[in-house]
């Protein structure tokens, strides 16, 4: 993410409403955190800040240990530089995020923010037909998702075979997840070939509108 974009509009994370296992969780956000100088300066201490419980941070994506879980601050040990903290959005709303650098008396000296929110929408992506050998990444649909991706939606991406004739299938159950567990309420769905096919056939399923 740019510097200039982490507060305004900041980063879309996903609710974590879902059932993922630990080994498959999949909606927490990966933070990257530098400092300098590092080691870190002698009298010098970091924190994590929070500015409301809407968002908690982990130590890794399988939600190990909780670095800031309760409260609006906790003290942090940084022993590496760069280092990764990851965040989740438990229930939705909106969050600043920071880490803070404070001197021996306890005042803040820097600090570095990121704002969260929640997505409301999703987007899907569908290939073209890809014969036997073929690389369903090679396809222009995938490049659209990485430019949407890199703009900031929630960007997902799939072969159009995982969409069956009733539009059952990987997809199906991607959008089904984000609107009753992730609080996602604008769907969007593109595709080309027989994934234009794959794109119709996903559209028509009765529960998707319901």
């Amino acid at each position: 993410m740019p510097d200039d974009e982490e507060e305004s509009p900041g980063a879309g994370i996903r609710i974590n409403g879902d059932t993922e296992t630990a080994a498959n969780e999949n909606d927490l956000i990966e933070v990257e955190l530098e400092v300098e100088p590092f080691p870190v300066a002698s009298g010098v201490q970091y924190f994590l800040r929070r500015n409301n419980s809407n968002i908690k941070v982990w130590n890794n994506q399988q939600m190990g240990t909780a670095l800031l879980d309760s409260g609006t601050e906790a003290a942090f040990s940084v022993t590496a530089s760069p280092m990764s903290v990851w965040v989740e959005n438990p229930s939705g709303g909106n969050a600043d995020f920071e880490l803070v650098a404070k001197d021996s008396g306890g005042n803040d000296v820097c600090s570095d923010k990121i704002h969260f929110y929640p997505f409301e929408s999703i987007a899907i992506g569908l290939s073209g037909e890809v014969w036997p050998g073929g690389d369903p990444l090679a396809n222009g649909m995938f490049d659209v998702a990485e430019d949407l991706h890199e703009q900031g939606y929630d960007a997902h991406y799939y072969d159009e075979d995982v969409v069956g004739n009733n539009g059952a299938g990987a997809a199906y159950d991607e959008v089904v997840s984000a609107i009753q567990d992730r609080g996602v309420t604008h769907v969007a769905i593109y595709g080309h070939s027989h994934g234009g096919g794959s794109t119709h056939d996903l559209t028509q399923v009765r529960q998707l509108s319901g």
